[in-house]
């Protein structure tokens, strides 16, 4: 915090009161803690009294059902008894209080007017709302019914102004734009590009399978057809082009919308083909539920048909895309090979080439718990 702050960064303490000892991630659930207050003053709260008292600047409180300091078991971030009760009354931290992202299950999922709910609860910036107009209707009805004090939204403006005026932003020479002159030039240096196609490389996380040899896509045997899902963004190009280095492919493609019939129709296509790669693109997401940084590029009615190809095909699947989305895919341990490469970019693409025929190529492990696998899980053996 001291070297974040001192070099102009107001940092954050979190997750209020004390994510450490949950087995639930509250991206997808509402973690309980069942401990003690004697417990949680010793352990949870520990490290807030001290950050509170070397000034940290900012505390997140986190989405946790905490029936020790709020007996209705409300989760902590809209909870009034802790947010202002215990961090603004009992602990007297006189900083800006932030919620985690208020989107994500632990909160939204029992909570439709969770924003307005954690301003109630005395929170100074409501993170990252499902609907933020809805959020701001809302919070505008409530102060214009008198449901809501201006005069205690002053007081929350002004921590925010406050911090702004320390960290200099209010100074009439203050410019808040950074000199990016020559910035693209060097981030493509061929040093660092080189550097970000490694770490992608070793990024890719074989969720099924094993491998431990790549793929042969040469020989009169290696008869290869390569089926992209979704894939209309130039970045995706990357992962034929890198694959074919391997071998010669056929390419057939499905939308995003594709329906079951147009599976169907290509998978009938396929015969005689000795390997399928399925690539799952999420070039052009469709917008869901859960924040707005979350997308899935394909729903689970799509995955499950097209994972029923392993009855008939090997198929080596990969999706470059949040590795939350495995949670949709009911069936991906039907594939010979599984892949989960994060995001549809560039580098990301050559590096799921490079996974399914370069040897000793993926190393990722899952940094989430999803589809049934815990955090820290690859198959691959290496």
């Amino acid at each position: 915090v001291r070297g974040m702050q001192g070099a102009g960064v107001w940092g954050s303490a979190k997750h209020f009161p004390g994510h450490g000892d949950t087995d639930v991630d509250s991206h997808k659930g509402l973690p309980v803690l069942t401990f003690g207050r004697s417990r949680l003053d010793s352990l949870e709260l520990h490290p807030y009294r001290r950050l509170i008292d070397e000034g940290v600047a900012m505390i997140m409180v986190g989405h946790l059902s905490i029936p020790a300091l709020d007996s209705t078991g409300t989760p902590a971030s809209i909870s009034k008894p802790i947010v202002t009760g215990l961090l603004r009354q009992e602990l007297g931290y006189d900083g800006i209080i932030i919620t985690d992202a208020l989107g994500m299950q632990g909160v939204a999922k029992d909570n439709a007017n969770a924003a307005l709910l954690a301003y109630k609860a005395g929170a100074d910036i409501l993170l990252m709302p499902q609907d933020t107009k809805q959020t701001l209707d809302e919070l505008d009805a409530a102060f214009r019914s008198g449901e809501l004090d201006e005069a205690d939204l002053d007081a929350r403006v002004r921590r925010v102004l406050s911090l702004k005026q320390r960290s200099g932003m209010l100074d009439p020479s203050y410019s808040p734009y950074v000199d990016t002159t020559g910035l693209v030039a060097k981030a493509r240096r061929p040093q660092t590009e080189s550097l970000i196609q490694t770490i992608c490389d070793r990024s890719m996380t074989v969720v099924k399978g094993r491998l431990r040899r790549p793929l042969r896509l040469r020989g009169h045997k290696a008869k290869v057809a390569y089926v992209a899902f979704n894939a209309v963004s130039p970045e995706s190009a990357c992962f034929e082009e890198e694959l074919t280095k391997a071998g010669p492919v056929a390419r057939f493609d499905l939308p995003a919308d594709a329906t079951v019939q147009q599976i169907d129709s290509v998978e009938a296509l396929l015969k005689g083909y000795r390997k399928v790669i399925i690539g799952f693109h999420s070039g052009k997401p469709r917008p869901r539920s859960g924040g707005p940084q979350r997308f899935a590029s394909i729903d689970e009615q799509q995955f499950v048909r097209i994972a029923g190809w392993a009855r008939r095909h090997q198929l080596h699947g990969f999706y470059l895309g949040n590795p939350y989305d495995l949670d949709k895919m009911p069936g991906y341990n039907r594939f010979k090979t599984f892949i989960i490469g994060y995001s549809d970019t560039r580098f990301n693409n050559i590096a799921a080439a490079r996974a399914l025929t370069v040897r000793r190529s993926a190393r990722g492990s899952l940094p989430v718990g999803a589809g049934g696998l815990p955090a820290g899980y690859h198959s691959n053996v290496l």
